[in-house]
């Protein structure tokens, strides 16, 4: 397939950016993190509970939204945990599996990680911005179809204003390196 005259063809959602999270919605979300820990060996968990995103919507439409997350480091890819604890249409609230959620690739072009991924076909379900007090990080969550490897890929786009986004990142990734399987939740904040 060529572009037309003048038209670039859109980047494909491999080379945006690197997958830097594997995310899940469980079932039971304190016995995810247990298995998590004791299995896999993935930790310590940073719980940060009651997220507020100053503006989200799903499906087109402005929702208020209630979940929390339990984040670790898996060698370099971070596990993510998540648990509505709302009834608002979202993409986690009928997710009623423990299989993969999403994938999470970290882009430095939002506005090009939206258009490759309308390229390829796949419908915007989710999208937010402003988050741990920076209001250009953006994060947008497009449903990849019953082939994907998961049932969503999210783009995170941290602008160099999400600082203090990117050193929390920096200190789970410091405490996964030489956890030695104690205190294995702990708050994010």
């Amino acid at each position: 397939m060529t572009a037309p005259i003048g038209l670039a063809l859109p980047r494909k959602l491999a080379a945006l950016g690197p997958i830097m999270q594997l995310a899940f919605v469980p079932t039971d979300f304190d016995a995810a993190i247990a298995y998590w820990t004791g299995k896999m060996g993935a930790g310590p968990f940073f719980l940060w509970e009651h997220i507020e995103v100053d503006h989200l919507t799903f499906r087109g439409e402005t929702v208020s939204l209630d979940f929390s997350v339990a984040l670790a480091q898996w060698g370099d890819i971070q596990i993510e945990l998540i648990r509505q604890d709302n009834d608002a249409p979202s993409i986690y609230r009928d997710w009623n599996s423990n299989a993969l959620h999403h994938i999470q690739l970290a882009v430095e072009d939002y506005a090009e990680a939206l258009t490759a991924c309308e390229a390829a076909g796949f419908a915007l379900a989710m999208d937010g911005r402003g988050l741990l007090g920076a209001p250009d990080l953006r994060f947008a969550y497009c449903d990849l179809g019953p082939f994907g490897p998961a049932g969503f890929v999210e783009f995170a786009y941290r602008p160099p204003g999400a600082a203090g986004a990117l050193d929390r990142m920096s200190r789970m990734k410091e405490a996964a390196r030489d956890w030695d399987g104690s205190d294995p939740v702990r708050p994010l904040f």
